[in-house]
This record gives C-alpha cells, sequence and structure tokens, in this order.
C-alpha cells in the first residue's frame, strides 16, 4: 500500500511541477485585467489634477500681475486734435470781447460728471487780483477765433510777455517744456466773449461749493437768531 501511494506520489509530482506556470499565469490574468482599468483611471485623474495645478499657477501668476488680466474693452484717446483744448491752455487765458477789449481772464473750468465742460469762471474787476470776482460764463457762449485780435490786444499781450519774461529772469526761474508746451497751444487762438465790461461786472458772482455751505449756515444762523 505504501508503495503503491509513493508510485503514485512520484508520477504526480512532475505533471505538478509543468502544470504549475500554466495555473499561476491563470491565476495572475484576472488580477491584471482587474489593475489595469484601476491604472488607467488613476493615470487620467493625475492628469485632471496636473491640469488643475497648471490653471491654478496660471490664475495666481495673472492675480498677481495686473498687466496680464483681460483688457477692458476701452479705445484710448492716443492724440490732441487741433479743436481740443487743454484745461491748462484755458487758465490764464484772457477773454475779450468782438471789439477787442479785454474783459478778464480765465481763472478756472467747471466739468460735470459725464465729462461736458459746463461753463468757465472769468475773473472780473479788482485790481492785482484784489476785488476781484469769478463770474461764471456758459462754455457754450464763448467763441475761439484765430487771427482777430486788434493791435492794441497784440500790443497788451507782447507788453505782458515781456514783463513776465523779466519777471522769470529776476527770479531765476525759467519755464519747463511742460508750462511752455501749454503757453504754444493754441497761440493765435482768441478766446471771445459778446460782452462788455460793464456787463460783465454786474454779472452776478459764482459761488463755488463751499461759499454756498458758508451762505446757507449763515443764512440759517440769522433765522434761528430771529
Amino acid at each position: 500500500m505504501k508503495v503503491k501511494l509513493l508510485t503514485t506520489l512520484t508520477l504526480a509530482l512532475p505533471l505538478m511541477a509543468s502544470a504549475s506556470p500554466m495555473v499561476l499565469a491563470a491565476s495572475d490574468e484576472p488580477q491584471t485585467k482587474a489593475e489595469a482599468p484601476k491604472d488607467a483611471m488613476q493615470s487620467k485623474e493625475s492628469a485632471k489634477d496636473t491640469g488643475a495645478t497648471k490653471t491654478m499657477d496660471s490664475s495666481m501668476k495673472n492675480n498677481d500681475n495686473p498687466d496680464m488680466k483681460t483688457a477692458s474693452n476701452i479705445e484710448y484717446v492716443t492724440r490732441q486734435q487741433p479743436s481740443e483744448w487743454s484745461a491748462q491752455a484755458l487758465i490764464g487765458r484772457d477773454v475779450i470781447n468782438t471789439d477787442g477789449e479785454e474783459l478778464g481772464e480765465i481763472n478756472n473750468v467747471i466739468i460735470d460728471e459725464s465729462g461736458k465742460v459746463v461753463a468757465v469762471t472769468v475773473g472780473v474787476g479788482g485790481f492785482l487780483g484784489l476785488g476781484e470776482k469769478d463770474v461764471g460764463v456758459p462754455f457754450d457762449a464763448l467763441k475761439f477765433e484765430t487771427g482777430t485780435q486788434s493791435t492794441e490786444t497784440t500790443q497788451d499781450s507782447d507788453t505782458a510777455d515781456q514783463e513776465k519774461a523779466a519777471d522769470e529772469q529776476s527770479s531765476g526761474e525759467t519755464g519747463n517744456a511742460l508750462s511752455d508746451r501749454f503757453e504754444r497751444e493754441h497761440p493765435d487762438t482768441k478766446v471771445v466773449l459778446d460782452a462788455t465790461r460793464s456787463q460783465l461786472k454786474s454779472a452776478p458772482e459764482f459761488l463755488w461749493l463751499d461759499e454756498q455751505a458758508d451762505k446757507r449756515a449763515e443764512a440759517e444762523g440769522t433765522t434761528t437768531a430771529q
């Protein structure tokens, strides 16, 4: 009996040895097939993570650098047109009437919140800036005329330029490039208002916001006192 069992085992061992690679291969094959989709999913998730990281990095760079942000649809103005004036060139410009008589000097420009120039304030009366009052002149009432100044106005302008040059020389100051630019702007154009000097002097004074507030406070104080 023992001899039979040993003989059977002896014959079975080579068969098991030769069959073991096939058994192992068969046992490994399902595992490989099962793991393949898992590896593919991991690769896809890794790719998604990489893409998200790149997007996040790009977004962070854009936030750090304002120049990289998407530009708005602004049509930028790149040059001044011949019919356009800078505020610096208007302020300080003499206003004359149709007879060439000097009425006053533009002291400021009033602009509304839509960007429209509403008026200019003209300094009227006074002497050397004392006793002068601001008169608000609608911008539409002004005319810009070229080559219409009288001989008297031209002489007055030349005299003023000479006095200004003398003052600059005595004080050691010279005009810089920026101020020269606005002085050269529309040099032959005169600002004309169809009014007389007496009419402008009798016009109501222009009130600034702080002056209006002071007058309101003064009026309320007077009313309260009564």
